[in-house]
Formats: C-alpha cells, sequence, structure tokens
C-alpha cells in the first residue's frame, strides 16, 4: 500500500503506516523529498513548500513525479492525505491502473481546503470528518463522501500502568492544553487564566502571538508514550478546538479519550455520535462553562476518573486506526479480505 503525505513524528501519515504494519500489510509513504533535493535540504525546504503554494505549475510537476514514484511501489492501494494535492497526481495513477483504489482522506477542517483540489481529483471515495462536507460532496456533487472521523493509535500513544490517582500525583497538572497556540486559543486560554484557571501548555506557538498564558507554555512538542503519559496525568485535559471544525472534531479528541484522560472539549453537534457526553466527554459551550465545569470535575475526583475510564473504553472499542482501516476497506471489497478484525482489547 501506498501513502501520499507528509511523514514525521506522529503525523496522521506516521500513524497511517504503523498501524497498517501492525495489521500485517507493507505500507510506503511517498512525498515531495522522495522526488526533489530541494525538500530534503533544511535550508531550503521552507522556500520550496512557498513555491509550491504560489506557483501551480511546480506543484503539478511536483506531483507528476510523485505519481511516478508511487506506480514504482506497484501499490495495490493509495492513501492520499494532503488537501493541497493538485488533480493530476490521481488521474495518473487511474490511467496507469483503472482498477487500483486510490482514496483520499482529509483530516482537516472545511476552512482549510485551499484551491479546492478535492472537487477535481479522479479519487474513488473521500474520506472526511466533517458531517457537512460529507453531505455537501454528496448531495450537491454526486461524490461518494464517507464520514470517518480521526482516531489514536494504541501502539504509539500508549500511557503507564499505574492507577490514575498516583499519575495525577507524579504529573502535577491541573489543566493540560496540547497543540498549535494560534490567536484564536491565544485569546481563550487569556480567558481560562484571567479566571484563575491553573494551565500547562505543550505544543508550538506563532511567533507573533503572546498573552497572559506565556508563562505557562511548556515549551515542549510531546508525541506517543509522552504525550500518554501526560494526558494519563493531568487531571484535566482541556480541548479547544479549531473554529474551523463545523461538524466535526480534531485528532486529539480520540488521542485523549485513548491514552484514559479527563477531557473537556467544545461542544459540536458531531460529538453525541462519538461520546457520550457527561459519561464519557465533557463539554462546553461557552468560555464561562469550560471554566465552571473545570472548577467542578477539579474537586470531584472520583467522577473525574469514571469518566475518563469509560472514555478509554469507549475509544478502544471504536476509534483505533484499525477500526477506520476496517471501515475504509469496507468500501473495496478486493482488498478487505485479510484485514484483521479490530481489536477491542489493545496494550496499555
Amino acid at each position: 500500500m501506498a501513502i501520499v503525505g507528509p511523514l514525521g513524528p506522529d503525523t496522521l501519515e506516521f500513524n497511517l503506516q504503523n498501524t497498517l504494519e501492525h495489521m500485517g500489510h507493507e505500507a510506503v509513504v511517498v512525498y515531495d523529498r522522495d522526488v526533489s533535493w530541494l525538500y530534503r535540504s533544511a535550508g531550503l525546504r521552507r522556500y520550496a513548500e512557498e513555491w509550491q503554494r504560489i506557483s501551480i505549475g511546480h506543484s503539478r510537476r511536483l506531483f507528476v513525479r510523485i505519481a511516478r514514484r508511487v506506480l514504482e511501489t506497484r501499490p495495490d492501494f493509495v492513501i492520499v492525505t494532503p488537501r493541497t494535492v493538485p488533480p493530476e497526481l490521481s488521474k495518473i495513477l487511474k490511467a496507469a491502473k483503472p482498477d487500483l483504489p486510490v482514496v483520499h482522506l482529509n483530516p482537516d477542517p472545511l476552512v482549510t481546503l485551499g484551491r479546492g483540489y478535492l472537487f477535481l481529483s479522479s479519487y474513488d471515495a473521500l474520506f472526511t470528518k466533517d458531517r457537512f462536507i460529507e453531505r455537501f460532496m454528496r448531495d450537491k456533487l454526486k461524490m461518494n463522501a464517507v464520514f470517518l472521523p480521526e482516531s489514536y493509535n494504541p501502539h504509539y500513544h500508549t500511557r503507564p500502568d499505574i492507577p490514575k490517582e498516583e499519575a495525577e500525583r507524579k504529573t502535577a497538572i491541573d489543566v493540560l492544553v496540547i497543540g498549535n497556540v494560534y490567536p484564536y486559543r491565544s485569546v481563550f486560554l487569556d480567558r481560562l487564566i484571567e479566571a484563575g484557571v491553573n494551565l500547562t501548555i505543550c505544543g508550538s506557538r506563532y511567533g507573533y502571538v503572546s498573552g497572559a498564558w506565556d508563562d505557562r507554555f511548556a515549551g515542549e512538542y510531546i508525541v506517543g508514550a509522552r504525550k500518554g503519559e501526560l494526558i494519563y496525568g493531568s487531571k484535566v485535559v482541556l480541548n479547544t478546538m479549531y473554529y474551523g471544525e463545523v461538524e466535526s472534531v480534531n485528532v486529539k479528541f480520540f488521542e485523549i479519550l485513548g491514552c484514559e484522560g479527563f477531557q473537556i472539549c467544545d461542544w459540536k453537534p458531531v460529538i453525541p455520535e462519538l461520546a457520550v457526553p457527561d459519561r464519557e466527554v465533557v463539554t462546553f459551550r461557552t468560555v464561562d462553562e469550560a471554566v465552571e465545569k473545570i472548577r467542578y470535575y477539579l474537586a470531584h475526583d472520583e467522577e473525574r476518573w469514571a469518566i475518563a475510564r469509560a472514555g478509554y473504553e469507549r475509544a478502544r472499542r471504536e476509534h483505533t486506526y484499525e477500526h477506520r482501516f476496517a471501515r475504509m476497506f469496507s468500501e473495496f471489497p478486493q482488498v478487505s479480505a485479510g484485514v484483521p478484525t479490530p481489536p477491542h482489547e489493545v496494550v496499555r
């Protein structure tokens, strides 16, 4: 199988490849650095990416080369993840191998679809995490759009095998925030600090963004077992989703559940399909409600631990990458044979 997209620590492409290998498949990841030395150069990569964004011609030529490299791997299934891939890639793949399933797995919210290449490409299926995008593509354009939420990787997102109470004492974090601190999130975090919420922030930040949260920024980008350790050991994990998540949730929603974190997140209309509110996850609609619920659950340990455990059990039953692959391959009977049943029990 081939995955087209940028490979890096804890990226979607990494977790897709890692899961496929655990399922017994051979999976290769192909992207720009595999066909151009410009993208392998640390000093030039940023400029090459900017040129790709600006120049439609350069972008098309690059992905023609990527398509040819993909075909060299002799894949029986191709998953494309970036939203910026020109239609030439899928058209070349389908022209060379008409029976080759080529799908797009879009992890991005509606506002990041860029030039709209998704609409012009020759994908056999478009897997989207957003119910709105699914309806739009299916009803307005008669595309084979399939709802497929994000997920977590139990082979990579592991957490300590110690009691929750002990993990919380060891970690000593009241409220953990994971992710990029972009302008919207920056202001939201400032409002929490003004209300007296004790935050610890892990992730990355935009260079031009600062706020009252500056001294709460740990400066650590967490992945894998370290992510699981902090999620499991924090009393509250606050998931402030990007405002572009219309009828979808982000990947952290599932990673927090899968690492048995107690999660408070933005209300989204799709959440009841994914986790039971107030039993497996706690939601808020306003910043004042977020503050109120943070204070309440910090003072009620047993309730907090019970919700975290229920969310973890839901995640391992329904929300691993194995589950997502089972759903994806069900659209293509010719490749579904031999795919293991998604595990109901996973290693901590």
